[in-house]
Protein backbone atom coordinates (compact mmCIF):
# COMPACT_ATOMS: atom_id res chain seq x y z
CA UNK A 1 0.00 0.00 0.00
CA UNK A 2 2.68 2.49 -1.01
CA UNK A 3 2.19 6.02 -2.18
CA UNK A 4 2.10 6.79 -5.84
CA UNK A 5 4.65 9.18 -7.27
CA UNK A 6 2.03 11.92 -7.61
CA UNK A 7 0.94 11.57 -3.98
CA UNK A 8 4.57 11.59 -2.84
CA UNK A 9 5.26 14.86 -4.73
CA UNK A 10 2.11 16.46 -3.27
CA UNK A 11 3.14 15.42 0.25
CA UNK A 12 6.62 16.91 -0.25
CA UNK A 13 5.14 20.16 -1.59
CA UNK A 14 2.77 20.35 1.36
CA UNK A 15 5.65 19.73 3.79
CA UNK A 16 7.71 22.53 2.17
CA UNK A 17 4.69 24.85 2.34
CA UNK A 18 4.27 24.16 6.07
CA UNK A 19 7.99 24.76 6.73
CA UNK A 20 7.88 28.05 4.81
CA UNK A 21 4.85 29.26 6.78
CA UNK A 22 6.61 28.35 10.04
CA UNK A 23 9.64 30.42 8.97
CA UNK A 24 7.42 33.35 7.97
CA UNK A 25 5.65 33.28 11.34
CA UNK A 26 8.94 33.41 13.26
CA UNK A 27 9.58 37.10 12.59
CA UNK A 28 11.26 38.85 15.50
CA UNK A 29 8.78 40.30 17.96
CA UNK A 30 9.61 43.69 19.45
CA UNK A 31 9.49 44.04 23.19
CA UNK A 32 7.82 47.01 24.87
CA UNK A 33 11.22 48.66 25.43
CA UNK A 34 12.18 48.26 21.78
CA UNK A 35 8.86 49.75 20.66
CA UNK A 36 9.34 52.70 23.01
CA UNK A 37 12.89 53.24 21.73
CA UNK A 38 11.70 53.04 18.11
CA UNK A 39 8.97 55.59 18.81
CA UNK A 40 11.50 57.91 20.48
CA UNK A 41 13.70 57.60 17.39
CA UNK A 42 10.83 58.71 15.17
CA UNK A 43 10.13 61.69 17.42
CA UNK A 44 13.82 62.57 17.39
CA UNK A 45 13.97 62.52 13.60
CA UNK A 46 10.87 64.73 13.31
CA UNK A 47 12.30 67.10 15.92
CA UNK A 48 15.53 67.31 13.93
CA UNK A 49 13.56 68.05 10.74
CA UNK A 50 11.57 70.82 12.42
CA UNK A 51 14.71 72.37 13.90
CA UNK A 52 16.50 72.39 10.55
CA UNK A 53 13.61 73.87 8.54
CA UNK A 54 13.41 76.81 10.96
CA UNK A 55 16.95 77.93 10.05
CA UNK A 56 16.37 80.73 7.49
CA UNK A 57 18.31 79.79 4.32
CA UNK A 58 19.40 76.27 5.21
CA UNK A 59 15.82 75.27 6.04
CA UNK A 60 14.53 76.21 2.59
CA UNK A 61 17.32 74.26 0.90
CA UNK A 62 16.76 71.28 3.21
CA UNK A 63 13.01 71.15 2.61
CA UNK A 64 13.45 71.41 -1.18
CA UNK A 65 16.01 68.60 -1.15
CA UNK A 66 13.68 66.51 1.01
CA UNK A 67 10.82 67.07 -1.44
CA UNK A 68 12.86 66.21 -4.54
CA UNK A 69 15.04 63.36 -3.28
CA UNK A 70 13.97 59.84 -4.22
CA UNK A 71 15.34 58.17 -1.08
CA UNK A 72 13.23 60.33 1.26
CA UNK A 73 10.55 58.28 3.05
CA UNK A 74 7.00 58.87 1.79
CA UNK A 75 5.79 60.59 4.98
CA UNK A 76 8.67 63.07 4.98
CA UNK A 77 8.33 63.73 1.27
CA UNK A 78 4.61 64.46 1.69
CA UNK A 79 5.39 66.75 4.63
CA UNK A 80 8.04 68.60 2.62
CA UNK A 81 5.71 69.17 -0.34
CA UNK A 82 2.90 70.33 1.95
CA UNK A 83 5.28 72.66 3.79
CA UNK A 84 6.50 74.19 0.52
CA UNK A 85 2.90 74.75 -0.64
CA UNK A 86 2.04 76.28 2.74
CA UNK A 87 5.01 78.67 2.58
CA UNK A 88 4.14 79.68 -1.00
CA UNK A 89 0.56 80.40 0.02
CA UNK A 90 1.68 82.48 3.00
CA UNK A 91 4.14 84.47 0.83
CA UNK A 92 1.50 85.14 -1.84
CA UNK A 93 -1.01 86.31 0.77
CA UNK A 94 1.59 88.48 2.52
CA UNK A 95 2.67 90.13 -0.73
CA UNK A 96 -0.98 90.72 -1.69
CA UNK A 97 -1.79 92.34 1.66
CA UNK A 98 1.33 94.52 1.54
CA UNK A 99 0.49 95.60 -2.01
CA UNK A 100 -3.08 96.51 -0.98
CA UNK A 101 -1.80 98.53 1.99
CA UNK A 102 0.68 100.24 -0.32
CA UNK A 103 -2.00 101.22 -2.82
CA UNK A 104 -4.43 102.40 -0.14
CA UNK A 105 -1.64 104.17 1.73
CA UNK A 106 -0.48 106.13 -1.33
CA UNK A 107 -3.98 107.45 -2.00
CA UNK A 108 -4.49 108.23 1.67
CA UNK A 109 -1.20 110.15 1.92
CA UNK A 110 -1.98 112.04 -1.32
CA UNK A 111 -5.35 113.06 0.15
CA UNK A 112 -3.79 114.31 3.36
CA UNK A 113 -1.12 116.28 1.45
CA UNK A 114 -3.73 117.90 -0.81
CA UNK A 115 -5.83 118.83 2.21
CA UNK A 116 -2.82 120.27 4.01
CA UNK A 117 -1.70 122.33 1.04
CA UNK A 118 -5.21 123.72 0.59
CA UNK A 119 -5.62 122.73 -3.07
Amino acid sequence: MGLTEKELVEAQNQEEYIKQNELDNKKPVKTAGQKRFSRAGDVGRWFQTLCIINIPVIGIIYIIIMALRRKTPYERKSFAIAYILYKLLVWILAISVIYCFYKVGINFIDGILQYASGS
